[in-house]
């Protein structure tokens, strides 16, 4: 039977923390993804601090208030330090977090070490404090990964000393809880335990395995950061398990050093061709295979940090689209039908990939144009014209840091606005120097535009729309071959 339980015995929710005068944890969770939401809707940054107070010393310092008086003395330093905008919360017994809104990292340091100095002058050169911070977007852009890492910056701070601010790094993960994981592979165990000597002295979290199944059913369910295989093993051989390594989407970045007894060039061509990173031969030199590992784990790391720009640059992507009622789901559906064009052209995975990229991104140049330009109901004047004329090479600039990653991408973001005949923008290409990813996202997206509603006219049906862009090829402005399958894809 189920027991009702009255409603006056059942203690109240209250969004502040009696103790402090701060927000209570929960309620600073909901602030924080609200904040996360403004920088995905505006592009506005915040950062987070997590501070570690040793109350043991605060109380004797003052050990002539009570406890309670001690704590509350310290949120009322942490209240007055922030300003009215910022907030934060007690997130248990000794640990507060504090969040600095549309600030960078740089901003949250100032008034840290504000902070800390009047903590320092209330309480006499202690309580000792350590103080963890990240930044959104450049650490993270959920509030889960943003809290952790700031909780990991927290860890190193305890581990340089007392008083210390430490940003998070991702390059610097040997302080972190979450160690680099190294997986050896190897089907003698004397092997495993030789490397295993080798690298646990440098702070790495060591997985073994002692066959390719093994290996890869490991790798499902943990983050590795670096692979020691041997090639020699019964079953499945080592040249297989690199291979289905880098297959995978999951681990395809994964760093795999082949550990062999095999030093011959036809072995390290294979090895090669499965996609191996380096290779070691038996026995292994101790500081060639610090070396070596550690050189790759960094550069795993800098790829993953390269993968979390674009997840932001998406994130300003979709920022322009909220700048614009007309323009929702419009780049989705540019990049959607680019990449079923290029498809039925049968363009080489690397240039599908261009499409996919170039169309989600191809209007974030747009970041930078007022809504007032953006959603105007009537004719552009030549000022207004110039300036929506400038997105595609605004766009490029903004994904240049990233030209390796998007490659033939960034071809989509600058050039998606020329015509075959020349009378395109921004650089006025013609004819053979529009690369073809570029003249399939420039017709896909004239079609998109023209079938959505617009502030300066209606939308218009699929048919009128194919018609348009068949008299833009007609025009030479448009390639003919996209638009046929264009016309194909559509049914128009």
């Amino acid at each position: 039977m189920d027991l009702a339980i009255p409603l006056h015995i059942v203690p109240p929710f209250s969004p502040i923390d009696d103790s402090t005068g701060l927000y209570a944890h929960e309620v600073f969770n909901v602030l924080l993804d609200h904040e996360i939401r403004y920088f995905e809707r505006d592009g506005k940054r915040c950062s987070i601090a997590f501070i570690d107070i040793d109350f043991s010393e605060a109380f004797r310092v003052l050990r002539q208030q009570s406890e309670a008086a001690v704590i509350r003395k310290i949120g009322d330093i942490l209240r007055s330090g922030i300003r009215q905008v910022d907030f934060g919360a007690r997130y248990s017994y000794n640990k507060f977090v504090l969040a600095f809104v549309n600030s960078d990292g740089e901003d949250a340091h100032v008034a840290l070490r504000r902070i800390l100095g009047r903590i320092d002058e209330v309480f006499e050169g202690n309580p000792p404090i350590n103080i963890g911070t990240a930044t959104c977007p450049e650490n993270g852009t959920t509030r889960a990964i943003l809290v952790q890492r700031a909780i990991d910056a927290l860890h190193s701070s305890r581990g340089e000393g007392q008083n210390r601010i430490i940003a998070f790094d991702p390059m610097n993960r040997m302080w972190l809880n979450n160690r680099p994981k190294v997986l050896i592979v190897d089907d003698i165990e004397m092997n495993i335990k030789i490397l295993e000597a080798m690298l646990r002295p440098n702070n790495y979290e060591i997985y073994r395995a002692v066959n390719g199944k093994e290996a890869l059913g490991i790798m499902e369910f943990n983050e590795i950061d670096m692979v020691l295989l041997d090639i020699m093993m019964p079953g499945m051989n080592g040249y297989e398990v690199c291979r289905r390594i880098k297959n995978r989407q999951s681990t395809a970045i994964t760093p795999v050093i082949m550990v062999t007894a095999l030093d011959d060039s036809e072995s390290k061509i294979k090895g090669i061709e499965v996609g191996a990173d380096d290779f070691i031969t038996k026995p292994p030199n101790r500081n060639e295979l610090i070396t070596r590992t550690r050189s790759l784990i960094k550069l795993k790391t800098l790829y993953k940090d390269f993968t979390n720009i674009e997840s932001v640059l998406f994130s300003l992507a979709r920022a322009v689209e909220a700048k614009n009622p007309y323009t929702n789901g419009h780049t989705s559906r540019v990049a959607s039908l680019s990449v079923a064009i290029g498809t039925r052209m049968n363009l080489e995975p690397e240039k599908i990939e261009a499409l996919r990229f170039g169309g989600v991104l191809h209007d974030i140049g747009k970041i930078g144009i007022s809504n007032q330009i953006l959603n105007k109901s009537g004719s552009l004047d030549d000022r207004e014209w110039q300036e929506i004329k400038s997105h595609p090479e605004t766009g490029f600039r903004i994904c240049y840091p990233l030209r390796k990653r998007l490659r033939h991408a960034m071809d989509v973001i600058r050039h998606h606005h020329e015509k075959l005949d020349g009378s395109g923008y921004p650089d006025g290409l013609a004819g053979d120097e529009i690369s073809t990813v570029a003249r399939i996202t420039a017709a896909a997206d004239i079609y998109d535009a023209l079938i959505t509603d617009r502030p300066y006219r209606p939308r218009m049906d699929a048919e009128t729309a194919v018609a348009i862009l068949k008299k833009e090829v007609l025009d030479a402005k448009l390639d003919k071959n996209v638009v046929e399958e264009l016309q194909y894809i559509t049914g128009y």
